[in-house]
């Protein structure tokens, strides 16, 4: 406040004493002017810095100014505050408004006052009337660690330009404006020093931790019921969560149009980023590198020319495995059904519902080509080294000496070049023999090559045929079978019309209630990156109960024949879910080339082994009322019968579910924006392209 004064006085005396030019480097030299460029070179040098980190961005978002004055001239903003006709500019990274004001100030509006001080206020009734021209500027940040905290902090950057006031008024009949107008042509005229005492005011920096939260153990329990007489309890376990992210590197770009954000979440085991600072740059240059940005890691074209938020695909995935992973959520549901009755007549159906043609397929699918290979592998050519390697040159000395006269032999000459002679003449006929005999083993591998070919090719055809044979001997058999089950079918199908003349079978009403529980632990869960199939391991167990009545009552003739008087019978059946593990595994696609998103997947289960106790064969063994009811079908379940189920596992009540595939196919609709309390409304796209989920939309101006 006392700078503020000092510097309104400053501006008084310069109106009223002319100081001029002495004035204005008093009053720059107390306060340090920021001026328009000052800001705008260190949003862009901070930007720049920053991108030079930021070069694989997770979290992107861009907002048309034009939506975000849409946003902020609502009759129920202006009805709160007394702000109203924001007109919004971005000017390369500096975001510029005009806004007018018209309201009168209570002491509601600050909470923060003291009584006495509310009394004074409420008494002025103080009414303000006028418009305000404003700029503001934000740093682009990385994080940076202290100790264990890692915190990232953004500097604003006011730009004051200049204000205007049309009426002040006190207690309705106090009239300020003139004074007003005074300190508000001071005001304007130094708009460079007020931004600069602004720029040094402690909100101008914030600073935010980078680690994102942490959420604690989660414990829940849902009562769930339905009108068919199912009541349920589900709980919900799930270990703390730590999310594996922390924000890195946040850069903002402010263009003619458009307010832009990007963010690098890394993995907390990631460090810090360092930027270092970069030369000069222009704004173009800045906003190619930062589009580029967009494009390359969210796939997105044209990407400040319309609202949109982009999260990559890999971020889902880190985040949602992490999450499974820490969490490791187990269910635990209990239900209990209500006694239920029933009723239904067995009614011995007609003729008609059966179709006796054979749906067996006699066609032979066993190929007969023969697999062997009858080409010859051998290599008859002959390796043996036929050059004659013995050295036929004498070596002997014909020199002789008679007294002092030498000399060589002639005789002795003579005999070492007959020698040489016939040296040289056994070895051209050992290399001559040697090639002959080459040529001969060569001549009769290849007699031998094709001889055992001929013998394979015959071997291959003799096999065809005889596999022939056999296929239109199996295909014979086949269609006997198939006629003779057909003339079987024929047959019971005309004594079931015979039957069917007689009546109906039976009456059975009866009761049934029952409980049980089911508990299922996640183990592991893993959305790969590309969100396009999901793997899952689940821990899972759980027993039930029922108890049933049923009441049998013969009907016509039929009926009494199998069975001669009615019979009731009571049981109480436990099925175990054994402890064991369930695989889960599933395609995704999400498609939005249509009007409305569409999620389709494509689910397998594995088996799961379940135990019923007393198991089937018990059942019907321990049946003595249904028995001696049913002399005429007593027989078929003897206890001799019977015995051959001890080793059939379905029969003993040892039953394996086989695992479920199922697909699966969801619109998700188009969304509507409706934001509460200040009549705005806008529709919602998503779409899904190879790198990045994005929603995008427009607002549309109260009616």
């Amino acid at each position: 406040m006392h700078r503020v004064a000092f510097l309104c006085a400053m501006f008084l005396c310069l109106l009223l004493s002319g100081c001029g030019d002495p004035i204005e480097k008093l009053v720059n030299a107390k306060f340090p002017p920021a001026t328009v460029e000052d800001h705008r070179q260190t949003a862009i040098s901070s930007a720049a810095a920053t991108l030079t980190e930021l070069v694989k961005p997770n979290v992107a978002a861009s907002l048309r100014l034009s939506d975000l004055a849409v946003a902020l001239n609502t009759p129920e903003l202006k009805s709160k505050t007394g702000l109203s006709g924001f007109a919004l500019r971005g000017e390369k990274q500096l975001l510029f408004a005009d806004v007018s004001l018209d309201r009168e100030f209570k002491a509601s509006d600050f909470p923060g006052l003291d009584s006495s001080a509310a009394q004074v206020l409420d008494a002025l009734k103080p009414q303000i009337k006028g418009t305000l021209s404003f700029g503001l500027g934000l740093t682009s940040s990385t994080a940076s660690k202290d100790g264990d905290k890692v915190e990232i902090e953004f500097r604003l950057l006011p730009l004051f330009r200049s204000v205007h006031i049309d009426k002040i008024t006190l207690a309705d009949k106090a009239d300020l404006t003139k004074v007003s107008e005074v300190i508000a042509s001071l005001l304007n005229r130094y708009a460079d020093n007020v931004s600069g005492v602004l720029s040094e005011l402690d909100f101008t920096r914030i600073t935010v931790p980078a680690a994102l939260s942490t959420i604690g153990e989660t414990k829940a329990t849902f009562a769930l019921a339905d009108d068919g007489g199912i009541s349920a309890k589900l709980g919900v376990v799930a270990n703390a969560i730590t999310l594996p992210v922390y924000l890195r590197s946040t850069a903002f770009l402010v263009d003619t149009d458009s307010f832009s954000v990007l963010v690098d979440l890394a993995p907390v085991d990631m460090k810090t980023a360092t930027p270092s600072p970069v030369a000069t740059l222009e704004f173009a240059d800045l906003k190619k590198q930062f589009t580029d940005r967009i494009v390359e890691n969210f796939n997105i074209p044209n990407p400040l020319s319309t609202n949109w938020v982009g999260v990559s695909k890999a971020l889902v995935a880190l985040i949602v495995n992490s999450v499974a992973e820490q969490a490791q959520p187990c269910f635990d549901l209990q239900a209990s059904l209500a006694e239920q009755s029933f009723s239904k007549k067995v009614e011995i159906p007609d003729e008609t519902t059966i179709n006796c043609t054979p749906s067996m397929d006699c066609t032979p699918t066993r190929d007969c080509t023969p697999t062997r290979d009858c080409t010859p592998t051998e290599n008859c050519e002959q390796t043996t080294d036929c050059n004659q390697t013995q050295n036929c040159q004498q070596t002997r000395s014909c020199r002789r000496c008679l007294g002092p006269i030498c000399g060589n032999d002639p005789a002795c000459e003579i005999e070492k070049g007959l020698a040489k002679g016939r040296c040289e003449a056994a070895k051209s006929g050992r290399k001559l023999s040697c090639e002959a005999t080459k040529t001969s083993n060569k001549a009769t591998c290849e007699v031998s090559k094709e001889a055992r070919r001929m013998d394979c090719e015959r071997l291959k055809t003799s096999e065809k045929g005889a596999c022939e044979t056999e296929k239109a001997g199996e295909k014979a058999l086949c269609e006997t079978a198939k006629s003779g089950k057909k003339l079987a079918c024929e047959t019971g199908k005309e004594g079931l019309k015979r039957l069917s003349r007689t009546g109906n079978l039976a009456n059975i009403d009866g009761k049934v209630s029952g409980s049980g529980r089911l508990g299922f632990c996640v183990k592991q869960f893993r959305l790969s990156p590309g969100i396009d199939s999901v793997d899952a391991h689940f821990d899972i167990n759980g027993y039930g109960t029922a108890d049933a009545s049923v009441k049998y009552v013969p009907l016509d003739i039929v009926g009494h024949i199998a069975c001669v008087a009615d019979w009731t019978e009571d049981k109480h059946v436990t099925v175990a879910l054994p402890r064991q593990d369930l695989t889960v595994s599933s395609t995704v696609s999400i498609d939005t080339s249509g009007d409305n998103a569409i999620l389709s997947a494509h689910i397998k289960t594995s088996d799961l082994t379940v135990q019923m106790r007393p198991g089937p064969t018990e059942i019907i063994q321990k049946s003595y009322n249904m028995r001696l009811s049913c002399p005429a079908v007593g027989w078929l379940v003897n206890d001799a019968t019977l015995e051959i189920s001890k080793s059939i596992p379905e029969l003993r009540g040892d039953l394996t579910l086989p695992g479920q595939e199922r697909s699966l196919r969801i619109e998700l609709g188009k969304p509507q924006v409706d934001v509460s309390g200040f009549g705005l409304r806008g529709a919602v796209a998503f779409s899904v392209n190879t790198k990045a989920i994005v929603v995008s939309g427009a607002l549309t101006p109260p009616s």
